[in-house]
């Protein structure tokens, strides 16, 4: 029995390559072929980890919900927020008015009075609705609207609010001696139309 040299090669498939014997210089060769698997690199490379779309749909839901709730819940305290502070300003303003009335009594019911500084012309014994914001510290987060006349009214509405008159806070000097100033606090402060609201 004659022996041939054998040389291998691989013959690649997509996922299978087989040896194969090949005869020698002679030309004659007594082995048989012989073929075997060849190592399966794609699954060797193939992640065996990881979410299924199912999985991944579920996580997703429940982040939506949560989401929701989550915004539910902020614009509710964002409101409340806003209330707050229409209600904090509408009360110094009620302060700050008693205090220049006070004042005007005090100095012999001047045409005006120096408050904090500031020169506030008084009518009925109040400051006049174009000067009562001189009578007030800080009103930041507010836009502000000076009162036309001296018995006009003026009004303080929060920024970011749509809707005339939404909350905010108004001040009018009175009318008569003797009679307090009206002053106002709307607060409906809901982000949107048809908000509770309410005033004081």
């Amino acid at each position: 029995m004659t022996s041939c040299r054998r040389r291998g090669q691989w013959a690649a498939s997509s996922r299978r390559a087989a040896y194969v014997s090949a005869a020698g210089p002679s030309g004659d060769c007594v082995g048989p072929s012989r073929s075997r698997q060849a190592p399966d690199f794609d699954r060797a490379w193939r992640p065996t980890g990881g979410f299924t779309l199912i999985e991944l749909i579920t996580v997703i839901t429940i982040l939506a919900v949560l989401g929701s709730f989550a915004t539910s819940r902020i614009a509710v305290l964002n409101d409340q927020a806003r209330v707050s502070v229409v209600n904090a300003l509408a009360g110094n303003v009620r302060s700050a008015s008693t205090l220049a009335h006070s004042l005007w009594l005090t100095q012999g019911s001047p045409v005006s009075i120096t408050f904090a500084g500031q020169t506030v012309p008084m009518l009925n014994g109040y400051p006049d609705a174009q000067h009562i914001a001189n009578t007030l510290a800080d009103t930041s987060g507010f836009s502000y609207q000076a009162a036309g006349s001296a018995g006009g009214t003026s009004s303080w509405q929060v920024q970011g609010i749509s809707g005339e008159g939404s909350c905010s806070v108004s001040y009018k000097a009175p009318a008569v001696a003797g009679s307090p100033p009206t002053i106002s606090a709307n607060t409906n402060c809901g982000a949107r139309s048809g908000g509770d609201g309410g005033g004081g």
